[in-house]
């Protein structure tokens, strides 16, 4: 499980630890060799990793978990759990302005609305 920030990671590991699942903390985009320590420990451990994603669901969260995913090339499927565009809308939850130096936002614009 990918977490975004330490409250949320702290939560993840109390709620899964019984259960014998990690919790991978990565903050912003990771570098290759750290991508590369997840990959090979996946693939020698964990035959048919799943990788839920917590994060936030803007364009910077949406590129994060893109980038993690092509550079580690390991999961056998990748959900978002929390917070995801659809759920943000659904519940009429608060939101937060896109960063305006963020070049990925118009992007992202475009694709939610779609």
């Amino acid at each position: 499980m990918r977490a975004g920030t330490n409250s949320s990671a702290a939560s993840c590991r109390r709620w899964l630890e019984f259960a014998g699942i990690p919790v991978l903390v990565v903050r912003g985009f990771s570098s290759q060799s750290y991508a590369d320590v997840v990959r090979d420990r996946v693939n020698r451990e964990y035959c048919g990793a799943r990788l839920a994603v917590v994060g936030d669901s803007d364009c910077s969260g949406e590129d994060i978990e893109r980038d993690w995913v092509e550079r580690t090339d390991c999961w056998s499927s990748v959900t978002w759990v929390l917070l995801t565009y659809e759920q943000t809308r659904e519940y009429g939850l608060p939101t937060t302005e896109r960063k305006r130096d963020d070049s990925r936002g118009p992007a992202f614009a475009r694709h939610v609305t779609e």
